[in-house]
């Protein structure tokens, strides 16, 4: 298992976004190029949610992303269920952290987590 370490322009934009939910903030957009390593800041940010029972979803608009995304918190060793819509051998809805692409959290209009 790999130790996930973020850079530190990547802890400064995990900072500024844990500041932006405190203040009230609800949905919260980070922009950056190819590369800069917003899966790693993902990765990080739902294993801090995870490791304080909250509950956490990652979602994409490509299943290939998702994939991507399953990958990356595995090499964490972060547990999470995957959700899609003809079923995925990762499907867990009790894991605190889901994946899944937004076509099928808009199709299903359910809790990923039940």
């Amino acid at each position: 298992m790999a130790k996930l370490e973020l850079r530190p322009s990547q802890e400064k934009v995990r900072l500024e976004i844990a500041q932006a939910f405190r203040d009230g903030y609800r949905r919260v957009l980070v922009n950056s190029p190819c590369g800069w390593g917003k899966s790693e800041l993902a990765a990080s940010m739902l294993d801090s949610t995870r490791i304080n029972g909250k509950r956490g979803i990652f979602v994409a608009d490509r299943i290939a992303l998702c994939d991507q995304a399953s990958e990356r918190l595995e090499k964490y060793d972060i547990p999470h269920g995957i959700f899609q819509g003809s079923g995925h051998p990762k499907y867990a809805p009790s894991a605190n952290i889901q994946i899944g692409s937004v076509q099928t959290l808009v199709r299903r209009k359910t809790d990923p987590f039940h």
